[in-house]
């Protein structure tokens, strides 16, 4: 219990202040669970403000391993066991492995006799082995520290959108919306959405793609949907269009309106899992479409190929959402169109301007 407060305090200190330790304790929210891994959003205590996602688990060894994440997607990692006897203040040069990838060095810190701290590189190289891999061994001195990955692909994207969510909200939020959140799951067919809503959605498209703005677009059949070889992303969706090098989707959130935010997260987190390379995301601000929220996720393979997608939530009158999606694979430079046609299109479909 001790380190997991010291964890919170220096976690948002260290992220905040550049290594001064004297904030105050923050606010702490359950984020998810997902196998052992149990995760918590923690916020500033004067403003409220976001701070960082941490999650934690405990292994049969008597040690805890800690992963944090901030608000900027800075990253580190914490060991902690009851009968350590560190020297608090000191710093311990270690070597880390995971599986057969190359070794990495680092330098920890004691924060107390039984909780140390190492940054970790910020690069998602490394995020991805610990997604991946099976086992992380730590060597400090003649001491080895050995714990198993299983299930931090799963925890290590969560905790990732947890991060994406948090940077759009405050502890307000949460505590409106509630502690306790799944982990992030791959995307699934929308629940409950009708003929009739399906049909309305072919016609928001069609009217989008006659604009002129998007040229050489096709919406998919049904038929053509539910091929085996189409992606989920597409099988899913209550509408499929299709275009020389890339394709588009509209999915139907039910009752999805009011948390748009947590949409957001659940994509990025979910495209993360999904992702076997290199991965990355962020928001695309946009002042002239303020109801709706813009973000994007590129996932780069070792065979150069980089998938793109953009995304964009409309919130419904009827409370639903209209999560957009257009996805592009390519190699080398990243294509120069950013999804402005689909942009442009709903501005006039939405807002009649």
């Amino acid at each position: 219990m001790r380190a997991k407060v010291l964890w919170s305090i220096l976690c948002g200190s260290l992220f905040l202040a550049g290594g001064n330790s004297s904030a105050q304790e923050t606010l702490n929210f359950e984020a998810f669970q997902s196998g052992n891994w149990r995760a918590t959003a923690h916020f500033q205590r004067n403003d409220e403000s976001f701070s960082h996602c941490s999650m934690n688990a405990s292994y049969n060894s008597g040690t805890s391993l800690f992963f944090a994440i901030d608000k900027e997607l800075k990253w580190r990692i914490g060991f902690a066991n009851q009968k350590w006897n560190l020297k608090a203040g000191q710093r311990y040069d270690i070597a880390y492995v995971i599986d057969n990838f190359p070794v990495n060095t680092s330098s920890a810190i004691a924060i107390n006799d039984d909780f140390a701290i190492a940054e970790l590189p910020a690069t998602s190289d490394i995020f991805q082995q610990f997604r991946v891999g099976r086992m992380f061994v730590v060597r400090e001195g003649n001491g080895f520290l050995r714990f198993s990955l299983n299930g931090t692909s799963r925890a290590l994207s969560s905790l990732l959108a947890c991060a994406n969510e948090g940077k759009l909200r405050t502890a307000s939020d949460y505590r409106a919306f509630g502690t306790t959140r799944q982990a992030v799951a791959p995307p699934a067919p929308a629940q409950g959405v009708t003929a009739e809503e399906k049909l309305e959605a072919t016609q928001f498209v069609a009217n989008i793609l006659s604009t002129g703005e998007l040229r050489d677009y096709k919406i998919l059949t049904s038929s053509e949907t539910n091929k085996p070889s189409m992606p989920d992303i597409v099988r899913t969706a209550a509408v499929a269009w299709s275009a020389p090098s890339s394709f588009g989707v509209l999915h139907i959130v039910p009752n999805g309106a009011n948390n748009v935010d947590t949409l957001v997260g659940g994509v990025i987190g979910s495209d993360a899992e999904a992702c076997k390379g290199t991965f990355a995301s962020g928001k695309i601000p946009d002042a002239d479409l303020p109801t709706m929220r813009r973000v994007f996720t590129t996932c780069s393979t070792d065979n150069e190929d980089t998938s793109h997608i953009e995304y964009i939530f409309v919130p419904r009158p009827n409370g639903s959402v209209y999560r957009f999606g257009t996805a592009t694979l390519f190699s080398g430079d990243k294509p120069k169109v950013e999804n402005q046609g689909l942009r442009e299109a709903l501005k006039k479909a939405v807002f009649n301007n």
